[in-house]
């Protein structure tokens, strides 16, 4: 669910309502972020001895080498890497692996058991001008 909304969220963004005057739709660290927000949330702890995260002086080099983030486009919940330009100054922004506490929580694929039961077509449902859909679950006590 988490990551539907995630994705439906940065279609919005990249949509032309927004992207006239921002280009934050899918930027390259959206959805990881969003990824790693929902770890936080769901499962506390303090993940950042994790991470290999780099000092503000060393995001400004890779800033200014590549430009925002905002034009490298990411749909996918992998990070988007910018390696250091000191160390190769042709290097290119490529796709690196999430770490194993980011995937520990694996997407519900198995629609068609009965286990769960999709009330919805699409997630969403308007009622204006209708009645409402009803359903016959058959729950288990």
């Amino acid at each position: 669910m988490m990551m539907s909304t995630a994705m439906r969220f940065e279609s919005l963004q990249a949509s032309v309502l927004f992207s006239w005057k921002t280009d934050s739709g899918f930027s390259a660290e959206d959805l990881v972020s969003d990824l790693f927000g929902f770890y936080r949330v769901t499962r506390p702890t303090n993940y950042f001895p994790f991470l290999k995260l780099i000092s503000k002086a060393e995001a400004l080099v890779r800033w200014d080498h590549y430009g925002p983030p905002g034009q490298y486009k990411n749909k996918l919940f992998k990070p988007l890497l910018f390696p250091d330009p000191r160390q190769n100054p042709h290097a290119i922004p490529h796709y690196g692996q999430l770490l194993n506490f980011m995937m520990s929580v694996q997407p519900f694929t198995d629609f068609k058991s009965g286990i769960i039961e999709v009330i919805t077509d699409n997630g969403t449902q308007f009622n204006i001008f209708t009645q409402p859909r009803t359903f016959n679950a058959k729950r288990n006590p």
